[in-house]
């Protein structure tokens, strides 16, 4: 009897015995670790960087503020009968035009920095002659800015009255048949005076709105030096003066009349001043600097704006202008190919090295 029960427990036992087995086995694989693929092992960390050049225009993002001109009146230069007008309610007067005759004889438009106060005839010296010459060089006329009333003045206002129909143009400017504009080109609201009305000197001629006077600029901190050109609404326009000193945050103030005028015909402009908002300018370099292109972990020994890199046994001083993309943009003095990386630079200080 014991003999048979026997019998039966040897089969059970040997299939324990290959459980308990096979569960060592995945016990062992579980706790073994598993050898990493040799396509995943860990790369090395690169000693060197290639360097790229790159251009930099340090551009900025700038706040913008319009100053708006009122709505001022052009008056007649001088007594007489009206025999004709150019003013029309809402038609452009231009500089170098005419606002219309007084006793027939026509009464010549001009934008001049500076309003004409006194008769001028060839000889005739100063700053108002000096003004003149600048709008007669603007509207084409090939005149030299002297501040001296010679031959080639006299021609170019003989030619602007001979255009406005005078029938003896004399080449000499008369204050009382002159009428200066506020801005080269203005748009009349109303006309007062009309063809037929008895004229007085100072009377009024023509109401004109007013329009964009000046653009003020608020520059950032730390811009780089240099020329600079700022773009309003796709208009640009340059730069210039003590702005652009990149010492502290400060402003400049855009007056150029043809920049002015095609600003104020864009859709932008007149959406803004329709609809309100906070306008925005871009400034940037006009001519762009040729930067290196290098990974921060080869500066060293940075000091402001000053660091060094190094490229085998050369140290190099370097001048950082910006960033980009994970990279800074440095000048050097010395061609760059390759600057070395973390723990494959030695030196401490540019002046290390040979």
């Amino acid at each position: 009897m014991a003999r048979m029960r026997l019998a039966r427990l040897l089969p059970v036992a040997g299939f324990a015995a290959v459980v308990c087995g096979a569960l060592g086995l995945l016990v062992g694989v579980a706790v073994r670790p598993l050898a990493a693929p040799a396509d995943l092992a860990a790369a090395p960390v690169p000693d060197q960087a290639e360097v790229t050049a790159q251009q930099f225009a340090d551009q900025h993002t700038v706040p913008v503020r319009f100053t708006l001109s009122r709505t001022t009146t052009v008056s007649s230069p001088g007594a007489g009968r009206v025999t004709a007008t150019s003013c029309r309610p809402g038609r452009a007067l231009r500089s170098g035009g005419s606002l219309g005759r007084l006793d027939d004889t026509p009464v010549l438009a001009l934008a001049t920095s500076m309003p004409l106060y006194r008769d001028l005839a060839a000889g005739a010296k100063g700053r108002d002659v000096r003004s003149l010459q600048r709008e007669l060089a603007r509207l084409g006329f090939e005149v030299r800015v002297t501040g001296y009333y010679g031959s080639m003045t006299t021609t170019a206002v003989r030619t602007l009255q001979r255009r406005a129909g005078a029938l003896a143009p004399t080449g000499r400017i008369a204050v009382d048949r002159l009428v200066w504009l506020p801005r080269r080109v203005v748009t009349p609201t109303s006309c007062d005076l009309r063809v037929g009305d008895q004229a007085i000197a100072g009377a009024g001629w023509a109401k004109v709105k007013g329009g964009l006077s000046r653009v003020d600029l608020q520059l950032p901190t730390g811009l780089l030096p240099g020329k600079r050109t700022a773009e309003l609404y796709g208009v640009r326009t340059a730069l210039s003066g003590t702005a652009l000193s990149g010492t502290t945050g400060s402003g400049a103030t855009l007056t150029d009349p043809e920049f002015l005028a095609a600003v104020a015909k864009t859709p932008e402009f007149a959406a803004q001043q329709r609809d309100g908002g906070d306008p925005t300018a871009s400034v940037r370099l006009s001519t762009p600097l040729d930067t290196l292109k290098v990974p921060p972990a080869a500066l060293f020994g940075i000091e402001g704006r000053h660091a060094c890199v190094e490229s085998g046994e050369q140290v190099v001083a370097v001048r950082i202008v910006g960033s980009g993309l994970g990279a800074s943009l440095v000048t050097s003095a010395v061609p760059l190919g390759r600057v070395d990386l973390g723990p494959a630079i030695t030196a401490t200080a540019c002046g290390e090295g040979s």
